[in-house]
């Protein structure tokens, strides 16, 4: 490809630059919501840890083992999980370990349908494995004594789960965050960085392309002059090459003269009627030097 115009240099340099930077920004952008995604979901992953061990173990210390509908026990579980404060449209749940049904719900008090919900029997993915909410709490509960992780579909949606058996009682606590909610607060993170390097983008691109644009101004100036020069210079030397000619020429006209006089009295006439040939041409073009 041939580049003859400075204005098709000047866009395919601007251009390039352009491709670049766009590139480097959603690079970078990428590697930053990866790597943000990963830190907030280990810090809810410990947070949550420690929240459903906290809430099983207060629960544990009601000295209550019924948590039926309506009793004292039950009504004393429900506040636990209504006042827990859960972030990213979380919530706490507590089903039975034997049949998995709903037993206290954070918002049980505004949708009564949940009572028939069996969150223990759903399917959850935890580091691969995929088992039954209320078996995979307890059996990783005997192994590891620490509140399981993973992540559910709940009705389309994802939900991030920790799980843990409440101590001393037939029951599993569970906190569910929103995996959507999650994915926002990694972007409202991300999302300012963006626009930040989007902005410097065009910055950026708006002064190297100014700079662009002078330096091969500067160039073409410089180019244009060498040129000049170089033009002037041929001309010198083909005015020098030609007197050098005529010198010769006539140089040898003086010495056939001094041989021949009819042949030196010729090469006069000639030299005299191109002189007159060339003063009247002149006068109608300036090009031509007598």
């Amino acid at each position: 490809m041939q580049i003859k115009h400075r204005r098709f240099l000047v866009l395919t340099l601007i251009g390039g630059q352009l491709l670049c930077m766009l590139f480097g920004v959603a690079w970078a952008t990428g590697w930053l919501k990866f790597s943000f995604d990963s830190l907030v979901r280990n810090r809810i992953r410990a947070e949550n840890r420690s929240l459903a061990w906290e809430l099983a173990t207060q629960m544990a210390m009601t000295g209550h083992a019924d948590f039926t509908l309506g009793t004292p026990a039950w009504e004393q579980a429900q506040k636990f999980c209504e006042d827990a404060e859960v972030p990213h449209a979380g919530s706490v749940v507590v089903f039975g370990r034997r049949d998995g049904k709903v037993l206290c719900h954070t918002h049980l008090g505004e949708r009564p349908w949940l009572a028939d919900w069996t969150p223990g029997r759903t399917l959850l993915d935890s580091e691969g494995r995929i088992d039954p909410l209320g078996k995979s709490a307890l059996d990783h509960f005997q192994r590891e004594h620490a509140p399981i992780h993973g992540v559910i579909d709940l009705e389309g949606e994802l939900q991030v789960v920790t799980a843990c058996p409440v101590p001393g009682k037939d029951a599993v606590l569970a906190v569910y965050l929103s995996d959507a909610s999650v994915d926002r607060s990694v972007w409202q993170l991300v999302q300012p960085v963006f626009q930040t390097g989007y902005a410097l983008t065009a910055f950026i691109l708006g002064a190297t392309s100014i700079v662009t644009v002078f330096l091969v101004s500067r160039y073409e100036t410089s180019l244009a002059l060498t040129n000049a020069n170089l033009e002037q210079e041929v001309q010198r030397r083909t005015e020098s090459l030609l007197r050098t000619r005529n010198a010769v020429v006539f140089g040898l006209a003086k010495l056939a003269e001094s041989r021949d006089c009819d042949t030196g009295r010729h090469l006069e006439r000639i030299r005299s009627y191109v002189t007159l040939l060339a003063a009247e041409l002149a006068r109608g073009n300036r090009e031509i030097d007598r």
